[in-house]
């Protein structure tokens, strides 16, 4: 899959059940429906996400990269995180760098969800060492 963003190779991560697309580049994250109730499982009730509209913004609308439409800007239910992107088919949600731990920031959800980028993170990492075992940064 192709990043939306910035348009690089992402990779696929999977960590405690979830597997997610992560682009290496810009660090954006790509969750396809239902990924991001699985992390959110067995926390609070309250929603993460209550999509709404986004007014009018001049931040460029992505394409999903599933099926390639324009994704609308959507307000996450919290105002810290600013926009995010979120397929109008319904394929899932796009969450630029530091937009998830934003949004969770605070909540119940906050340790489960640094615990899990903790793991994601850790898989990309021994990925990148296991194409590059001369550990050069390349």
């Amino acid at each position: 899959m192709i990043c939306p963003s910035c348009k690089a190779p992402m990779v696929i991560l999977e960590f405690e059940r979830i597997e997610i697309d992560y682009c290496a580049e810009c660090g954006g994250v790509w969750f396809d429906t239902g990924e991001l109730e699985l992390l959110l499982e067995g926390t609070s009730n309250k929603p993460l996400f209550k999509f709404g509209g986004a007014g009018k913004t001049t931040e460029k609308r992505l394409r999903c990269p599933r099926c390639l439409k324009r994704m609308a800007k959507t307000r996450s239910g919290s105002e810290k995180a600013g926009l995010i992107d979120r397929c109008v088919n319904g394929h899932g949600i796009w969450l630029d760098k530091g937009e998830l731990e934003k949004i969770a920031a605070g909540g119940d959800q906050t340790d489960r969800i640094r615990k899990f980028l903790a793991g994601i993170f850790a898989v990309e990492k021994a990925s990148r060492n296991k194409s590059n075992p001369e550990g050069d940064g390349k």
